[in-house]
């Protein structure tokens, strides 16, 4: 109960094998905009997922009719009234292969990067199937890029580069 209430999470992704979800679980998760929930949980307590206003999608690994036969307590409005994709079946990021990272040189602003995420022969979306987010990337040294997965993609990736000094 109150396991994760008022944490700033963004995705929660309930392992297998889990049959419930406490008394106000994640409820006040401000931040929380998805759920994956595997098709082992069979009740859902009173408030687990109350005033997760953004909340938006939830990914259920089971049916529907799996679905609509979980016992669900009151004030759950935010769950109940998220986006539910059925049999979801969700891939790690992190078995990606990443091309298109290379040394930089130092201009003083912020260095990105424009990674190629191909995972299983399919090359993956930014901001519709992963986001980046960078790390130590203005001035000379290691820099950081974060691949992180989105939707039906989940996990991190972290790859490294150089931002050499002007003139190297």
């Amino acid at each position: 109960n109150d396991l994760f209430s008022y944490s700033v999470i963004e995705t929660i992704m309930i392992p297998d094998g889990v049959e419930s979800i406490g008394i106000c679980a994640f409820s006040t998760c401000t931040e929380l905009k998805s759920v994956v929930i595997p098709s082992s949980v069979r009740f859902i307590g009173e408030g687990a997922f109350e005033s997760d206003d953004n909340l938006r999608k939830v990914y259920y690994t089971g049916t529907k009719k799996e679905w609509q036969e979980i016992y669900i307590e009151a004030q759950n409005d935010a769950l109940l009234n998220a986006k539910i994709q059925f049999e979801y079946s969700p891939v790690s990021i992190e078995d990606a292969e990443i091309t298109g990272i290379k040394d930089m040189t130092f201009t003083g602003k912020r260095i990105t990067q424009s990674p190629v995420v191909t995972l299983d022969q399919k090359v993956l979306v930014p901001d519709i199937d992963y986001k980046l987010s960078y790390e130590n990337n203005i001035h000379a040294g290691t820099a950081a890029v974060t691949i992180t997965g989105i939707d039906n993609y989940f996990g991190t990736r972290t790859e490294t580069f150089k931002i050499k000094k002007a003139g190297q």
